[in-house]
C-alpha cells in the first residue's frame, strides 16, 4: 500500500511521470496483477495509479489490457468501481481528439452526451457482465454525474422516432431503459445497489438539501415526458415493465406545482389502457405498484388517482362477476366453459391479484367469491389449474388485508373467530393442494402456506384479542410440510456432478426452476428460524447442508446463524439431532461392522465431516454452555444406539 500511495504522488506531477517510463514497462505486469489483491483497499488505489498512468502515457495499455480495466466497474467494493468508472470516462467516454479540427464545429453538450452514452450501451453490451446494471450505475456515479444524470438526454434518445438520425435498436432501447431506472431510483434514495461495499473511508453522505432539489428536478422532468414513454413502449412488455417503477421514485407532489396536473391525467390514462391491453403478471403487479404511489394518502397526486384506480377495479369486478356466476352453475352440472371465456376468467383474475397485492379491495367482497371457486374444486375435482391459482392468492391476500384491519383497529370478537375460522379453512385448503399434481399449483400452496404459519404464530398465543388468531402447525402438518421440502427442493441431480453442477448462463430453464426451489427452502427455513417448526425440522434440513452444498448451503448456514443467535442451547440441540438421525440411518444401512476404510472415505466419513462443520458453526464467544451440552449428550445418545449385548461385553 505505501508503494503504491508514493508512486501516486509520483505520477500525480507530469514532470517526475515522464521519468518514470522505464520504471512502469517492466513492473506494468506485476502493477497490472494488484487490480486482484485480496485487500479491496489496494486493488483502488492501484486502480487510480493506472488511470493516472494511462494520462501521462499514449498506447501504454493494449486494448485487451483497457477491456480487462474497465470490468472492475462492476467490482463489488465501491471505490475500486468508481476508480474504474473514471477510467472509462477518460479512455473511453471522452471525445475524439481530432473534433474541431480542419475548420469544424465541435459538437455541443447535449450531443457529445448522445454519443457517450450510445458508446456507453455498446460497452455494456459487448461484456460478459450482464445483468449488473445497478452496478455499472453507480460505478459511473461520482466520476460522471452529467452522463448518468442527464435525464433529458437519455429520454430524448428513447423518444427518438423510428428511422430517425439518433435512433436506437430494440436491444439498446432496453439496455438503455435498464440505465435510465437505475440511476432514477439511486437518485431518489441515495446509496449505492444491494451488495456493493462503500469502504471504510466512505465519502460523506450528499447533503440532504441538495438530494432533495436534484429529486425534485428530475421529478419535475419525468412527470411530463413518462406518458410519452409509457405510450411509445407500451407494447413491449420487457420495456415498460421497468418504466412503471418510476413513480415510485419521483416526488409526485410536484403535480400541484407549475400546472402539471394534465400530465397526471395522462399518465393514469396511459396506466389503465396498460392495465387493460396486458395480461403479464410482471406488466400487471408494476402497474398495481405504480397506482399505488400515486394512491398514497396525503399525496397530491391521492384526489385524482385514487378514484381512478377505483373505477378500473370497478370495472374488472363487474367483468368477473357474470362470468364467475356462468362457470360455476356449468361445473355443478358437469359442463365445461369454452376457452374463449376461460381466458378471459383467467386474464381477469390475474388483474384483480395483482391489485390485490398492493392495495386494500376488501370493500368489493372478493372473498367470497373465490372461497366458492375454491370448495367448488375440492367437491367437484375438476377445474382449470390457473383458475386455482389465481383463487389462492386472491383469497390470501384477502385474509391478509382483513389481519391488517383487525390489527389497526381489534374487530368484536365475534368478526376474530370468523377471522380465524377463514384462515384456518384457507390453511385446509393450502394442505390439500401440496399433493397436486400440478407443480406450479403444489409450490405456490406451499409459499402462502408457510407465509400465513409465520404470521399466524406471531400474534400471540393470549385468550383475547389478535391472540383468537395465533395457530401453530401439528406434527402431521410440519411431516407434510417436510416431505414437500423433501420432495421438491432436494432433488437428485441428473449427469456426473449430481448436486454440485454448476449452471450456465444457457440453462435458463434449469437456473429458473432453482431459483423457485431456494425461494421454496428460504420460505420453509423462516419457520425454523422464528420457531414456528421443532427441532426435528430444523435437524432434517441441516442433513443436506454438504450434500446440497453448492446450490443451498448459504441458505442453510445463515438458517443456522440465526437460530444460533436466538437460542444457543437450541441451536446445540438440532445440530446433535442432526447427527443422531444420520448415524442412525447409517447403522440401519450397513450395521455396526466396524471397518477401518470407511472412517477415511466410506459413508460414515460425510457424517464425521459433516459434524466438523457444525462444530465450526458454534463460534468461538460464548459457545462454552453449547459445547458442554453437546458433550453431556452425545455419550448417552449413543449408548442408547448401541444394543444391550454390545453394552456388557467383557473386557
Amino acid at each position: 500500500m505505501k508503494c503504491i500511495l508514493a508512486l501516486k504522488a509520483l505520477y500525480e506531477k507530469r514532470e517526475s511521470a515522464m521519468k518514470l517510463g522505464l520504471f512502469f514497462h517492466k513492473f506494468k505486469k506485476r502493477i497490472l496483477s494488484m487490480t486482484q489483491d485480496r485487500q479491496p483497499e489496494i486493488t483502488s488505489e492501484c486502480m487510480q495509479l493506472l488511470r493516472l498512468i494511462s494520462e501521462h502515457y499514449v498506447g501504454v495499455f493494449s486494448s485487451m489490457e483497457y477491456v480487462f480495466l474497465f470490468q472492475f466497474v462492476y467490482a463489488a467494493y465501491r471505490p475500486m468501481a468508481t476508480a474504474a468508472g473514471e477510467l472509462i470516462c477518460k479512455r473511453l467516454l471522452a471525445p475524439p481528439p481530432q473534433e474541431g479540427f480542419f475548420g469544424q464545429n465541435p459538437p455541443d453538450e447535449f450531443d457529445r452526451n448522445i454519443q457517450n452514452m450510445k458508446t456507453l450501451i455498446d460497452f455494456y453490451l459487448q461484456g460478459e457482465f450482464h445483468r449488473h446494471v445497478p452496478y455499472l450505475v453507480d460505478g459511473l456515479w461520482d466520476a460522471a454525474p452529467a452522463l448518468v444524470r442527464n435525464w433529458e438526454c437519455m429520454t430524448a434518445l428513447l423518444l427518438e422516432p423510428r428511422g430517425g438520425r439518433q435512433a436506437l435498436t430494440s436491444q439498446q432501447e432496453r439496455v438503455l431503459i435498464e440505465i435510465l431506472v437505475a440511476a432514477v431510483r439511486q437518485a431518489a434514495e441515495g446509496h449505492p445497489p444491494a451488495g456493493r461495499e462503500l469502504g471504510k473511508r466512505a465519502a460523506r453522505e450528499v447533503d440532504g438539501t441538495r438530494r432533495w432539489r436534484e429529486r425534485a428536478s428530475m421529478s419535475r422532468h419525468f412527470v411530463k415526458v413518462l406518458p410519452q414513454l409509457l405510450s411509445k413502449f407500451a407494447a413491449d412488455k420487457e420495456k415498460v415493465t421497468p418504466l412503471l417503477q418510476i413513480p415510485q421514485y419521483c416526488n409526485l407532489d410536484v403535480y400541484d406545482k407549475d400546472g402539471l396536473g394534465s400530465y397526471l391525467d395522462s399518465a393514469l390514462l396511459e396506466l389503465d389502457c396498460l392495465v387493460q391491453r396486458h395480461s403479464d403478471v410482471a406488466v400487471l403487479e408494476a402497474c398495481a405498484r405504480a397506482y399505488g404511489a400515486y394512491c398514497c394518502e396525503g399525496g397530491t397526486a391521492h384526489c385524482q388517482a385514487a378514484p381512478a384506480c377505483s373505477r378500473l377495479v370497478d370495472m374488472l369486478v363487474d367483468a368477473l362477476t357474470p362470468l364467475l356466476d356462468v362457470f360455476l352453475q356449468h361445473e355443478k352440472q358437469g359442463q365445461f366453459l369454452g376457452h374463449h371465456e376461460m381466458g378471459r376468467i383467467c386474464s381477469t383474475l390475474r388483474r384483480l391479484v395483482a391489485f390485490y397485492s398492493t392495495h386494500d379491495l376488501s370493500s368489493w367482497n372478493l372473498y367470497e367469491k373465490m372461497d366458492s371457486l375454491l370448495t367448488l374444486r375440492r367437491h367437484q375435482g375438476s377445474m382449470p389449474t390457473e383458475v386455482i391459482h389465481c383463487a389462492l392468492q386472491c383469497t390470501y391476500y384477502a385474509l391478509l388485508w382483513q389481519i391488517v384491519a383487525a390489527t389497526d383497529r381489534l374487530p368484536p370478537q365475534d368478526a376474530l373467530l370468523d377471522l380465524r375460522r377463514r384462515l384456518m379453512k384457507f390453511c385446509v385448503a393450502c394442505r390439500v393442494y401440496l399433493s397436486h399434481q400440478s407443480k406450479v399449483l403444489s409450490e405456490k400452496a406451499f409459499i402462502l402456506l408457510c407465509d400465513l404459519l409465520l404470521i399466524l404464530s406471531h400474534q400471540g398465543p393470549e385468550d383475547t384479542g389478535l391472540g383468537l388468531l395465533f395457530f401453530v402447525p401439528d406434527h402431521i402438518l410440519q411431516g407434510r410440510l417436510l416431505s414437500f421440502v423433501r420432495e421438491h427442493v432436494f432433488l437428485e441431480e441428473s449427469g456426473a456432478e449430481g448436486p454440485s453442477r454448476i449452471y450456465k448462463e444457457d440453462d435458463a430453464d434449469e437456473l429458473h426452476e432453482l431459483f423457485h426451489r431456494r425461494n421454496m427452502l428460504a420460505v420453509f427455513c423462516k419457520l425454523v428460524v422464528y420457531n414456528v417448526l421443532d427441532l426435528s425440522a430444523a435437524a432434517e434440513i441441516y442433513q443436506f447442508y454438504l450434500k446440497h452444498y453448492h446450490h443451498f448451503g448459504d441458505i442453510i448456514k445463515e438458517t443456522m446463524t440465526r437460530t444460533r443467535q436466538n437460542d444457543r442451547l437450541r441451536n446445540a440441540l438440532s445440530l446433535l439431532l442432526c447427527l443422531q438421525q444420520l448415524f442412525q440411518k447409517h447403522m440401519d444401512t450397513y450395521g455396526l461392522n466396524y471397518d477401518p476404510i470407511e472412517l477415511i472415505c466410506g459413508p460414515f466419513y460425510s457424517i464425521r465431516l459433516l459434524a466438523r462443520r457444525f462444530a465450526l458453526t458454534l463460534g468461538f464467544d460464548r459457545a462454552r454452555e453449547a459445547a458442554h451440552l453437546i458433550q453431556r449428550s452425545v455419550p448417552g445418545a449413543a449408548l442408547s444406539t448401541l444394543p444391550s449385548s454390545r453394552l456388557h461385553r467383557p473386557t
